[in-house]
């Protein structure tokens, strides 16, 4: 399944609605309503950039909650590595 939205050149498209999210069942199909119709960009790609960024962001903020005093603790005293206390934080996610 293949969610998509689009824009166009002349602000108007009569196969397609402007951002209106569609749901096709293949990419081909898209491949071939955007050969079609010259006018039509394709925005759903900016939108899972987007998506994924904010995705890496709220791991990252819910690890760094889980930092206790006792985790940097153990970094100063030299018992183990932020990239070791990182894992084990993101496998109890």
């Amino acid at each position: 399944m293949y969610v998509c939205f689009f824009k166009s050149l002349y602000g108007y498209n009569s196969h397609a609605r402007v951002d209106r999210i569609y749901t096709f069942t293949t990419r081909m199909t898209v491949k071939y309503l955007l050969e079609v119709n010259l006018d039509l960009i394709d925005k759903s790609m900016w939108l899972r950039l987007f998506i994924n960024k904010i995705k890496k962001y709220l791991r990252v903020y819910k690890i760094a909650r889980k930092i206790t005093p006792d985790h940097i603790r153990s970094v100063e005293i030299g018992e183990s590595h932020w990239t070791g206390i990182f894992l084990t934080l993101d496998k109890s996610i």
